[in-house]
């Protein structure tokens, strides 16, 4: 919602013009720089806000590549040891369990690859308040065999299941952070996103349009047929290497530098 959107809408969204937009562009154009997530951010705030005459830089989210290293090498989690056989097709999600993350996507996704793959499991790691929900849809698809569900875990163990899948999927309803999805690419997963299509470079893995559950289906099938895995996942660490926080400090020091300079 932009700020000089009419009254119409304005109307329509009250609390969230008021509470939300309305302090948002003040605040924007209060600021000597403004950093963004990523380019499409920049682009559409620009537009929404008008803020052709501000100066904006691009500052990702990024991850800490030496710890996560560190990590998965005592790493001493197995597939046996969460009741999953080692010839499985382990696919992993991280994320808040709230409608806009699209876990519920997933497990619908989950029921229709299922049966045209039956060694296909999936790791689920989070709490929400969407939780019930998510039970009720497990037991509605008869996936309690196919899924593990890991409330709260660590982040010093949580890259040891990461380590031990072979496809990282987000499916967020719209486009937004995602740490979840560069630690796993960290560690060396492709992955299928709906909300990072900007991670997703050089062929190691799918950005889909839209979180739809037939969607998320095809393309972890296609990313089994492809048969390129480890190849897709050694990219993926590739890249995420670019966005390790130490290169991502400098460009942020870089900003403060010509702002204080002026």
């Amino acid at each position: 919602i932009s700020p000089h959107a009419g009254g119409a809408l304005m109307r329509r969204f009250p609390l969230q013009y008021f509470l939300k937009i309305r302090p948002m562009n003040y605040l924007l154009h209060a600021s000597d720089s403004i950093f963004f997530e990523e380019q499409m951010f920049l682009k559409e705030a620009t537009e929404l806000f008008r803020l052709e005459n501000k100066r904006k830089a691009v500052v990702p989210v990024g991850t800490d590549t030496a710890f996560i290293d560190k990590a998965i090498q005592g790493a001493s989690l197995s597939r046996e040891g969460i009741g999953f056989h080692p010839g499985d097709l382990v696919l992993i999600t991280v994320n808040r369990l709230a409608p806009d993350k699209g876990v519920d996507r997933i497990l619908t996704a989950l029921s229709g690859i299922i049966k045209e793959n039956p060694r296909v499991r999936l790791i689920m790691v989070g709490s929400g308040y969407q939780e019930k929900e998510i039970r009720r849809l497990i037991l509605k698809e008869n996936l309690s065999e196919n899924v593990r569900h890991f409330r709260q875990v660590p982040e010093e163990a949580l890259y040891a299941y990461y380590a031990l899948s072979d496809i990282f999927i987000s499916a967020f309803s719209y486009p937004g952070s995602s740490v979840s999805t560069l630690e796993a690419m960290a560690c060396g997963l492709p992955v299928i996103t709906t909300g990072q299509p900007w991670l997703v470079k050089k062929g190691n893995g799918l950005a889909l349009e839209s979180n739809e559950p037939d969607r998320i289906k095809n393309a972890v099938l296609k990313l089994i047929q492809e048969d390129r895995l480890k190849k897709q996942g050694e990219i993926s660490k590739a890249v995420a290497r670019e966005y390790d926080w130490e290169k991502i400090a400098e460009v942020v020091l870089k900003e403060y530098e010509n702002v204080l300079s002026h």
